[in-house]
């Protein structure tokens, strides 16, 4: 995902940062299966899908984003190389670590054993999200209350390096490349709907999956930036408000997810506010995001299963986020200056 030049008059970055907080939040009472004992989820008296909000907002920013980034890139080289720089050097040395250090660390088995196993090795398939993603190593975390694997989080990868892909295939159209986007967004979305409903006895289990939703997700933000909604003229505070009360009325329909969710983080993201300087200091949230999962894993597993899931907030954000700054300025930041080698 690329912020703008200017992104220290916006809040994108925010936004991404309170999705990845967020999901760590989520996933340390999902993690202990205590999903009914959501603090925030209690005070909102169960009214909003924390989930599917969090999850909007990378989607959704990262299709707006992610079509500014193929209208300025020079060629398709130039925009895949930049997708690579982003995701593949973290993710390449957490999957590396994962099978190297941690796998050997927290297994069951011996590490004769763990090492002769071909799902140890296959789990480096998981660097290349795009082909599909393995979330356990054998004898890891098998007594974790929650679940096994390792990454759980890295599922969204897939989803992220597959719409990449999709949206190169914008290179290859040279006249009307907006037209056709939005025709093809647009019958997406039809289909999806019919889907949805069941209407005329239209159905594809395809679109069935809980997935979906978030392809058509990215791909609605990535129209609004070829439609050139002016987003930075209307993004008022009653305008805000106006759409998050209207979105609130019907939190629990599908339009309201594929269409008022993204308009609402499109509004607040394109205004500048009190955190639009969230990045000043590095951008933490792809490492907070990638790094988070396992960490929390291994806080419970070295528990025994009886951390509380608020500790276990708390502890993943204090191990993680000197980690992403870390991570973001030897790493990250390092590669993305590479990005105009290729052109």
């Amino acid at each position: 995902m690329e912020i703008s030049d200017n992104r220290f008059t916006n809040s994108f970055d925010f936004l991404r940062l309170l999705g990845a907080v967020g999901v760590i939040y989520l996933h340390a009472y999902h993690l202990l299966h205590l999903q009914d004992d959501i603090g925030l989820d209690q005070i909102l008296h169960r009214q909003l899908n924390l989930t599917v909000m969090m999850l909007g907002i990378f989607f959704t920013a990262s299709g707006y984003l992610i079509a500014r980034s193929v209208e300025r890139s020079s060629s398709l080289k130039n925009y895949l190389w930049k997708r690579i720089l982003r995701v593949q050097p973290l993710l390449t040395l957490v999957c590396l670590l994962t099978v190297f250090v941690l796998g050997p660390l927290f297994t069951e088995w011996s590490i004769s054993a763990y090492f002769k196993s071909g799902s140890s090795w296959s789990y480096l398939r998981t660097i290349f999200p795009a082909l599909g993603i393995q979330f356990q190593l054998p004898g890891v975390f098998e007594r974790n209350i929650g679940e096994r694997g390792v990454n759980g989080s890295l599922w969204t990868l897939i989803i992220e390096e597959r719409v990449y892909l999709a949206m190169g295939l914008l290179f290859l159209i040279r006249r009307r490349r907006s037209q056709w986007f939005t025709a093809f967004v647009a019958v997406l979305n039809i289909l999806y709907l019919l889907n949805h409903y069941k209407a005329g006895g239209f159905h594809f289990n395809v679109l069935d999956s809980y997935t979906t939703q978030y392809y058509v997700l990215f791909f609605n933000g990535a129209l609004c930036y070829f439609l050139k909604i002016p987003f930075h003229r209307i993004n008022s505070l009653l305008m805000i408000s106006a759409v998050a009360i209207v979105y609130f009325l019907f939190r629990h329909t599908i339009e309201a997810t594929l269409y008022l969710l993204p308009l609402l983080i499109l509004l607040i993201g394109s205004r500048k506010t009190v955190f639009s300087g969230t990045a000043k200091w590095g951008d933490i949230t792809y490492g907070l995001y990638v790094l988070s999962f396992p960490v929390q894993q291994m806080l419970i597993h070295l528990s025994q299963n009886s951390i509380r899931p608020p500790v276990l907030f708390v502890l993943t954000l204090a191990i993680c986020i000197p980690l992403a700054y870390l991570s973001w300025h030897c790493l990250e930041k390092q590669f993305l200056k590479l990005r105009h080698l290729v052109q």
